[in-house]
């Protein structure tokens, strides 16, 4: 089966409706089953034009056969689901980031049909669902006190009175400022995953939140990063977006965006690596590389179901990172989340030049590539994305995506 990967949307029309219906067939008139909650996940069995010949402005809908974590089966509709991963046996081809399937343009003239279960055969025990939590530095017996945090908002930082927005800001610290780090907590209500940080710099404290700080020493201590975990990649640069997966908070985004001016050196990291894939976007010219230059939105289906444009990572790179040779937290990170001797493949995206080659083995720290703006992207930045796979030889990453991953796992913000 392929890795082609479902998520309940829901009717954005209607927020208020925390389920949908899951039938027996493709059609609305086809016997309900059962109701699931918004945000549960499946695997995609099979696909098919709406049995009815149902249509909303002119498209029919189709139908996805998915296959729940608890076991369950059914059909839902495209218009409440949204997919992503490895679609070419269903017609949608490979879907890099999660889509509504309505919105997608399936080019499938034959159904795929359904096999329907043999009785006599053994019962699959499904696959548990995991709910990994953020990431947490072990607290070592003392707090290093040789540690710095730089702040890394490209217009500055500010500074509250207190972890989370909901207090006032009390100063505002420029971009690249040094401080004395005193202490960090979780934002009060726990409002945000993100744990905030107090510091100090020009007689002045306060707090700032985690992912706008770089951080220089060991500050494990603090729960804010580990002190073994390679450093950022690319040093000149402001803090532009984090990883998220919780669409109430923010929108959906599976790595970290630097951003920093084009050509900004790109290098890899300490442990050395291996060049899986190198993709050149050939639809990004040097005096229009990204979507927005070309007439197009941002995060147009077209251009992330798109090879010409990256997916949407126009100029971009991917190296491996073996196992063996990964940060002795990172290797205990992976075996907290059950993916023991795994190995990383981390994607370099939206380049603006690439200074290696496919099959390429990479020294430690050596410059693979630099900063631009190709692809989908609204500004030249860094796109930094992990994704695990226990078979090094793979070079297919859409394969990966359910195991994709907040870069924390290797990298210093």
């Amino acid at each position: 089966m392929a890795n082609f990967l479902a998520t309940i949307l829901g009717n954005p029309e209607f927020p208020s409706i925390r389920e949908v219906n899951v039938r027996s067939g493709p059609a609305i008139t086809r016997e309900l089953l059962f109701k699931i909650p918004l945000g549960a996940k499946s695997l995609v069995k099979a696909c098919a034009t709406d049995a009815d010949g149902s249509a909303k402005t002119g498209k029919l809908y189709a139908w996805l056969h998915l296959d729940f974590q608890d076991g369950r089966t059914g059909w839902v509709r495209d218009d409440l689901i949204e997919v992503e991963g490895d679609g070419a046996e269903f017609g949608y081809g490979f879907v890099p980031q999660r889509q509504q399937a309505f919105k997608l343009v399936r080019t499938v003239v034959i159904d795929t049909p359904v096999t329907p279960p043999d009785p006599a055969a053994t019962p699959v025990t499904p696959t548990p669902v995991v709910i990994v939590p953020p990431v947490t530095p072990p607290t070592p017996d003392t707090i290093a006190t040789a540690s710095a945090a730089i702040t890394m908002g490209r217009d500055g930082v500010n500074v509250r009175r207190g972890p989370g927005t909901s207090h006032e800001a009390v100063t505002r610290f420029p971009h690249r400022t040094r401080c004395e780090i005193l202490g960090a907590k979780p934002e009060d209500n726990r409002a945000s995953r993100f744990k905030w940080v107090q510091v100090r710099a020009n007689n002045t404290s306060g707090w700032v939140r985690e992912d706008y700080l770089r951080y220089e020493g060991d500050v494990s201590g603090f729960g804010l990063a580990f002190a073994d975990a390679y450093p950022s990649p690319i040093q000149n640069s402001f803090w532009v977006r984090d990883w998220n997966t919780d669409p109430n908070y923010t929108a959906i985004h599976y790595g970290w965006d630097l951003g920093a001016a084009t050509g900004e050196p790109i290098f890899a990291g300490p442990g050395g690596g291996l060049v899986i894939q190198v993709n050149r976007c050939t639809l990004c010219t040097p005096d229009r590389p990204s979507v927005l230059q070309n007439g197009l939105r941002l995060n147009d289906p077209g251009v992330l179901q798109n090879p010409a444009w990256g997916y949407g990572y126009g100029n971009y790179v991917v190296v491996r990172y073996l196992y063996d040779l990964l940060p002795a937290s990172t290797k205990a990170e992976l075996a907290r989340r059950n993916l023991p001797n795994y190995h990383l493949f981390t994607i370099y995206a939206h380049l603006n030049t690439i200074e290696v080659s496919q099959g390429q083995t990479v020294e430690p720290n050596q410059r693979i590539a630099t900063c631009g703006n190709s692809g989908n992207s609204e500004a030249a930045h860094l796109h930094l994305e992990i994704r695990a796979w226990n078979n090094a030889a793979e070079t297919i990453t859409g394969r990966m995506i359910s195991n994709r991953m907040d870069p924390v796992v290797l990298f210093r913000r």
